[in-house]
């Protein structure tokens, strides 16, 4: 997974759709806890399809 780092907020985390399909739901279940943590900070994740 890559993850964007940049000095601005939010930051993000981009997934994508062929990221998805190679780890299956768990990296999904992974990506939901990260968005409840997320919620504390300003995090934002995008799931890309294409």
């Amino acid at each position: 997974m890559k993850t964007k780092t940049s000095k601005s907020e939010p930051r993000e985390l981009t997934i994508s759709s062929a990221e998805l399909s190679r780890f299956g739901m768990g990296v999904l279940d992974k990506a939901l806890k990260v968005v409840n943590t997320a919620k504390k900070g300003r995090i934002t994740i995008k799931i890309e399809r294409g």
